[in-house]
């Protein structure tokens, strides 16, 4: 499940270039989404995207627990969800990750900030009302996840600590590391020449802006994002 919000609306609650225009950080949005979606269809998995005119609730837990719950009454025994702000997710090992939850075990996978940016569950782990009332987007957030899992399962598998994008600090860290696809580092480079941020135009060559600048800011196709 790709649970996230639309780019339009994303960019009511998160800023990533404080001095960017509205269009520069819708612009960001829409790559993130785009992005993590091209790597969730690249498994080979039924993604069943819920964004803000899908998911139903007064608040993220109930709205993430109804998600759930609803794909689980179609029948499928487990689900993987993800959001859209972890660009990193090129590096893991889907085929393991779907192993390990096809064999009944579920997966976490802990961001930097002890959040989840990955929450693997079968149907058999999932307890709807204890699920929902769990200190969603907190720092206690994958200790509670923790607790959770062995509450409702003994077997579960944990997958690399990652980066979650939430602010412009995030996004200059991931742009200057080497954790990300080529091809996304360009596009996202791209984006900032355009806005030229001085946070980002200062770290990096002239050269480099130059020549983002004379590029097309065409998204390239789907295929190409990884």
């Amino acid at each position: 499940m790709f649970f996230s919000l639309s780019a339009e609306c994303e960019i009511q609650r998160k800023t990533w270039l404080k001095k960017g225009s509205r269009k520069s950080n819708l612009s960001i949005a829409r790559l993130f989404n785009t992005y993590n979606k091209s790597i969730l269809k690249q498994t080979g998995l039924s993604i069943h995207h819920y964004d803000e005119r899908q998911q139903i609730g007064q608040n993220f837990g109930e709205r993430l627990a109804n998600a759930h719950q609803k794909i689980f009454d179609q029948g499928y025994e487990a689900i993987i969800t993800v959001g859209n702000d972890c660009l990193e997710l090129n590096r893991l090992d889907w085929e393991n990750i779907i192993q390990n939850i096809s064999a009944g075990r579920s997966v976490l996978g802990p961001s930097l900030r002890d959040g989840a940016y990955l929450i693997g569950l079968t149907k058999t782990a999932f307890n709807y009302i204890d699920f929902q009332i769990l200190p969603w987007q907190t720092n206690q957030l994958y200790t509670a996840l923790n607790e959770y899992i062995h509450e409702n399962t003994q077997q579960y598998f944990e997958l690399p600590r990652l980066r979650d994008i939430n602010n412009g600090q995030d996004l200059w860290t991931i742009t200057h590391g080497s954790t990300i696809s080529v091809r996304l580092k360009i596009n996202l480079l791209r984006l900032l020449a355009v806005t030229h941020c001085p946070l980002f135009i200062q770290s990096f060559p002239p050269t480099l802006f130059y020549w983002l600048k004379d590029n097309s800011l065409r998204a390239p196709p789907q295929n190409s994002l990884v």
